[in-house]
């Protein structure tokens, strides 16, 4: 059985780090019990229970805290030091950062609402608002600072129609998205599809003659 190799190289390797007398206070095997029960009790020298949900040993604390005889103490300062440098350097990101993340991500922007973008987050929509506004934003803050930037790289990389793009950016209509487009930018989306089109530069061909 491959959970009795386990159980077995987990003790041995427990023996190896700890030569001294452990002590097992009780050990749940998730099979039925064997025909031979009496050598699992030999062997541990603990009680064993059968049909368990999972397999488990359960050691004294005792053992658990004690040091390892093959501990360099050295070793472990250093690591510890090496340790606290790296994780130092990762800060967590902020939950105004993980949502932004996740609406950038996101294909539709149909598809995503306060309570859709909190269950991403593992968290409540009245959660999700008051973490955001703790950090001085909103949820339609920044679903509006993203649809800003969705739309100028869709207007500029891709050939969809201005109503496509309205659509998936989750406006009702294209009107209401080129009123909001003109408010964000001063201009209408296809002049501005136009002028960074126009900046773009052009390869000339030259039609030429065989003589």
């Amino acid at each position: 059985m491959i959970a009795d190799a386990v159980l077995a190289t987990t003790i041995k390797t427990c023996r190896f780090i700890q030569p001294h007398p452990m002590r097992i206070l009780g050990v749940e095997m998730a099979r039925p019990k064997p025909l031979h029960a009496e050598i699992y009790l030999n062997y541990f020298k603990a009680p064993v229970s059968w049909d368990a949900g999972h397999t488990v040993i359960h050691f004294d604390s005792i053992y658990l805290n004690a040091p390892s005889i093959h501990a360099n103490q050295s070793l472990l300062a250093e690591n510890d030091r090496q340790a606290t440098a790296y994780f130092g350097l990762r800060q967590p990101r902020s939950i105004t950062d993980e949502l932004r993340a996740y609406l950038h991500k996101s294909s539709d922007c149909r598809q995503i609402s306060l309570d859709s973008a909190a269950r991403h987050l593992n968290m409540g929509g009245r959660s999700l608002q008051r973490e955001l506004h703790a950090q001085g934003s909103t949820y339609c803050q920044l679903l509006e600072d993203v649809r800003k930037q969705k739309a100028q790289r869709m207007l500029a990389d891709s050939t969809e129609s201005v109503t496509q793009i309205a659509l998936t950016l989750g406006f009702r209509d294209t009107g209401n998205f080129c009123r909001a487009f003109k408010r964000w930018f001063a201009c209408s989306p296809n002049a501005w599809r136009r002028q960074v089109q126009g900046q773009r530069p052009s390869v000339e061909t030259h039609r030429g003659s065989l003589r």
